[in-house]
């Protein structure tokens, strides 16, 4: 058994307030188990054929009351053709002052064949429509986001976003997207990867004046422009100098993933291995499940008789004992990750997506700057405007008509931008495009 992905949802409830969110947990879960295709999806346990697919399934539904609090426990068992088994696990928990959701998707292979396995998780279903329906779920005491890109499309959201980039304190993974209209690579990625990483990642569009004030607070190296998509994981210490990830430029995302909507889907499924797998690895169960569960056991021993007991005592013994193997698999998995780490620093990649026989994200591109040759035309824009001087990184050339270029005369921070870039002055002309958006673009005779 391999654990694709955990999600953990807590809200603060009164008793009443649980109550009705119990409710509605129950009736988002019949609507989830009918699109499986269960035809009584409110039954204790039943079985279907898939509708999504040639598979099977079945599942169980179990409640449990205790004086500690209640426990619902949905488990979801689907075979795929493939022979590979996907079990998906829900615990929703009710005790004083609050509601907790836990849930977990893994999958285990029925052939004994060794072979790389292709395997492409999703959300289910219910979790994203949890997060939809209520905006008060937390993880970790920190707010969980809505299934929806933020957008930082001015300077004080920009500024918002920078802080919280930096902060010690939080906890999600942020993905960054430029939606820069004249490099964006794929127009709705930042809404597809927010429904995906919904209650694992947050999501966030920035457009031209975004990147700008990136590129000002954060700098150059940590900052996301021209089409790029930049994930940033949670920093141990305040500040720009912790912020680790990985970008991926326009011009890399096309190469390694091909445009268009099947290029699209390539990249969302890595990053939902990605971010997923590391869901997986880094959140544990919420304590009050366990709690309720060893005082339903304990409960129901002390209402047993002395036949009954020694028969518990058994089935108690027997579900340590499975207790004991699934320990055994968290700490090989434990030990496998281990070694991908190691491997991972010592080389400076990572072989997670070669072992699960999956296309590698292209390595960050090296920051080495070519020099103008003479007689080149070159492209510039803007990605920041701190100080007089305009931050200034090479480009493509638009697609606009030829009339558009127009000489400039005035473009003091412009010149200034493309002297510090190049550490020259010496070109015949410089124009800029009339009809670009936002800081514009540069074309330069050298």
């Amino acid at each position: 058994m391999h654990d694709l992905a955990v999600f953990s949802l807590q809200a603060s409830l009164t008793d009443s307030e649980a109550e009705v969110r119990l409710a509605v947990i129950d009736s988002l879960v019949d609507i989830w188990l009918s699109d499986k295709g269960a035809s009584d999806a409110k039954a204790h346990e039943g079985q279907f054929k898939s509708l999504a697919g040639e598979g099977e399934g079945k599942f169980t539904r179990k409640l449990t009351d205790t004086s500690v609090g209640s426990l619902r426990e949905i488990q979801l068992v689907e075979t795929i053709a493939s022979g590979q088994i996907f079990t998906t696990v829900i615990y929703a928990a009710k005790h004083p002052a609050s509601v907790t959701i836990f849930s977990s998707l893994s999958v285990m292979s029925v052939n004994n064949v060794i072979t790389p396995v292709q395997v492409y998780p999703r959300c289910p279903k219910v979790i994203r429509s949890l997060v939809e329906s209520f905006n008060d779920w937390t993880l970790g005491g920190r707010p969980v986001p809505a299934p929806k890109a933020i957008e930082a499309f001015d300077e004080s959201a920009a500024l918002d976003l920078c802080d919280l980039l930096q902060s010690p304190a939080r906890n999600l993974p942020i993905i960054v997207v430029s939606v820069d209209p004249d490099e964006v690579v794929w127009s709705e990625l930042a809404h597809e990867l927010s429904r995906d990483l919904v209650g694992i990642a947050q999501v966030v569009a920035v457009n031209e004046e975004g990147s700008w004030v990136l590129t000002d607070e954060l700098g150059k190296q940590n900052s996301c422009y021209l089409g790029a998509v930049r994930l940033y994981w949670p920093v141990a210490t305040q500040g720009a100098a912790g912020l680790k990830g990985t970008v991926w430029t326009a011009a890399h995302l096309i190469d390694a993933f091909g445009e268009g909507v099947p290029g699209m889907r390539r990249f969302l499924s890595q990053m939902r291995r990605t971010a997923m797998s590391t869901a997986a690895l880094t959140i544990a169960p919420p304590q009050i499940i366990g709690k309720i569960q060893s005082a339903a056991t304990h409960e129901r021993f002390l209402t047993l008789g002395a036949e009954a007991r020694e028969k518990e005592l058994g089935s108690i013994v027997d579900e340590n004992s499975q207790l004991v193997l699934q320990l055994n698999e968290a700490r090989e998995q434990i030990a496998e990750l281990q070694r991908r780490l190691a491997y991972s620093r010592n080389t400076g990649g990572s072989d997670d997506n070669v072992n699960e026989g999956q296309t590698a994200p292209l390595p960050q591109a090296a920051n080495v700057h070519t020099p103008p040759a003479a007689g080149e035309l070159r492209h510039y824009k803007k990605i920041g405007k701190k100080g007089e001087v305009d931050n200034l990184v090479v480009t493509k050339a638009c697609n606009h008509n030829e009339s558009t270029w127009r000489p400039a005369f005035k473009a003091i921070q412009a010149e200034k931008g493309v002297q510090k870039l190049e550490g020259r002055d010496n070109w015949k002309s410089l124009q800029k495009c009339s009809a670009c958006t936002g800081g514009g673009r540069w074309r330069v005779q050298w």
